[in-house]
């Protein structure tokens, strides 16, 4: 089912409040970025966070670039996945949204964030049953 243009506005805007939620900080040193102090480890944070701000104020494009690259240095950051999810259903890409945020629940199994932003797109996709297993 593909969600209409109100549609998709709604869950942005209801997935970048949950993103401020929970999903906004890395869980921990990424994988493969030794120290905190590693110019690999400033350089992840930064993309990531310059994607984050991108998000809050819609620009998706930016925001895409500057994840994907934090994805490519640090690959198993749950919170990536997760806005990249976001902007992908701002892209009105709800299967490419779903696959991210798959990949984050693989990453982050008990992550109540990602539980709810699946939650949320099942919703608003019309999968009800399926929100409602997320949702608990």
């Amino acid at each position: 089912m593909t969600l209409s243009r109100n549609s998709r506005f709604i869950l942005v805007g209801a997935v970048i409040g949950a993103v401020a939620l929970g999903v906004r900080w890395f869980t921990r040193v990424p994988e493969g970025l030794v120290s905190p102090r590693s110019t690999e480890y400033r350089e992840t944070v930064r993309a990531f966070y310059r994607g984050v701000a991108s998000l809050e104020v819609g620009l998706l494009q930016d925001a895409q670039t500057f994840l994907e690259q934090a994805a490519e240095l640090a690959p198993a950051e749950p919170a990536i996945r997760a806005n990249l999810a976001v902007v992908h259903v701002g892209f009105g890409n709800e299967d490419e949204a779903a696959a991210h945020l798959e990949a984050a629940r693989s990453l982050a199994p008990d992550s109540s964030a990602i539980a709810f932003l699946q939650a949320q797109l099942a919703s608003f996709a019309g999968r009800f049953e399926e929100a409602a297993v997320h949702f608990r």
